[in-house]
């Protein structure tokens, strides 16, 4: 696996603070008696905003790096911290809340419910978030839509592009209403 990062680095210049700092991450799953290690001491830091893209081949640790940094997953051991928060330490409550407000993942399958409009799906992490005001989340989720194209979107869709757009708005809307850190699982 690789891991690409385009940061400038001026001497005498302040570097900006580490908004992903992994450090000693170990990764294994259990099958049974097999264990598998996913990753082996991955030290990685990625400052704020740097462009970085991690590529691989299949089974190389890209995704289970990608959920380390999200919350989804913990490491077996090292540390995970994201803009200054342990976030392998939390309880499952408080990351639980932590990714509700803070991570917004675009998937490559994306988790939109079918029968639902893109609007009602764009409102689904704003009422779950709980801190939008009931009256501000139709509108908030509506401006979301605008902001990738699908205002004008009622219905739901099979098309793969709209319903792309469509998650990227639900899972960027995060507790901000506004565009977060997003990937691609």
């Amino acid at each position: 696996m690789v891991v690409l990062a385009d940061r400038v680095e001026t001497p005498g210049i302040e570097t900006r603070p580490m908004l992903f700092d992994l450090s000693g991450v170990h990764k294994a799953y259990r099958t049974g008696k097999l264990e598998y290690p996913a990753l082996t001491g991955v030290d990685l830091a990625i400052a704020d905003g740097d462009m970085v893209a991690i590529v691989g081949p299949s089974a190389s640790g890209k995704s289970t790096i990608m959920n380390m940094i999200t919350g989804i997953d913990r490491p077996t051991s090292g540390s995970v911290v994201v803009d200054g928060q342990r976030i392998d330490q939390m309880s499952e409550e408080q990351l639980a809340i932590w990714r509700g407000r803070r991570v917004g993942v675009v998937f490559q399958f994306f988790q939109l419910l079918p029968t639902l409009t893109a609007l009602e799906n764009a409102m689904l992490p704003l009422d779950f978030s709980r801190r939008v005001p009931k009256h501000e989340r139709a509108p908030l989720a509506l401006h979301n839509l605008g902001l990738v194209g699908l205002a004008d979107k009622a219905e739901p869709s099979s098309v793969g592009a709209v319903r792309r757009r469509a998650a990227a708005c639900c899972d960027c809307a995060g507790a901000r209403g506004g565009p977060a850190a997003s990937g691609r699982g």
